[in-house]
């Protein structure tokens, strides 16, 4: 196996980490590693002069890597020890999504910017819920950075505090993601969003305070934590 699938035809590339890491540099006019670069140009994705133009199917998501106007990552657990990750690159014309594939490899895909939310919904699974009327819960703020800290997958996935402060148990399957972005205003300020989401089988809870001592979950419906994914991203 070369670490590269590539069907020119319908534009789908699936990479190994080694030939990401290639294809990244490559994109943002690094020196690549010989053996990642080889395979890509072998498998039809990139030129074979230096000078040259990748496949036009993948030309998109070059251009979406090469000068990102946004920046995009994707995390997630689940109290049965699943993930999610995605990271994503969006440009004025076009996006780039990385995403988790079979085999130990990852995907490469492009899209329209505008498109980049409705697939990060997809990808942490955001849908028709039941809305709580439950009363925001005021949590120690290491516990929510606990659960949803560097790799979350790693975290204790059972009798979390967090979990047991909403009521949640671990039979229910509750799942928790992030979606962070940055991107430079028009005055080169930069600007963040982050958006923190508990989903159970009762419902949705989001992060919507915190300070260095106390995190704030609030029962939110689908519809509003759709709406603050999209506040997440540049106007």
């Amino acid at each position: 196996m070369t670490g590269v699938l590539f069907d020119g035809d319908s534009g789908r590339l699936c990479l190994s980490p080694e030939a990401f890491e290639a294809f990244y540099d490559w994109a943002e006019g690094e020196r690549a590693n010989r053996k990642g670069l080889r395979a890509l140009v072998d498998a039809g994705v990139l030129p074979k002069l230096s000078d040259g133009k990748p496949h036009p199917a993948v030309a998109p998501v070059v251009d979406a890597m090469a000068d990102p106007a946004c920046l995009l990552s994707v995390r997630g657990a689940a109290t049965d020890g699943t993930g999610v990750h995605a990271a994503g690159w969006l440009g004025g014309e076009s996006a780039a999504l990385l995403l988790d594939a079979p085999d130990d490899l990852v995907e490469l895909t492009g899209l329209a910017p505008v498109l980049v939310p409705a697939a990060v919904a997809r990808i942490v699974g955001l849908g028709p819920r039941p809305v709580l009327a439950s009363a925001p819960v005021s949590l120690p703020a290491a516990d929510v950075e606990e659960l949803f800290g560097d790799e979350p997958q790693k975290r204790p996935l059972t009798g979390h505090p967090v979990l047991e402060a909403v009521g949640a148990p671990a039979a229910d399957g509750a799942r928790w993601w992030e979606t962070a972005t940055r991107w430079p205003d028009a005055a080169g300020v930069p600007h963040t969003g982050t958006l923190r989401v508990l989903d159970t089988a009762e419902g949705l809870w989001a992060a919507t305070g915190t300070d260095t001592e106390r995190t704030t979950l609030e029962p939110v419906s689908p519809t509003s934590v759709w709406r603050m994914l999209l506040r997440g991203f540049p106007p």
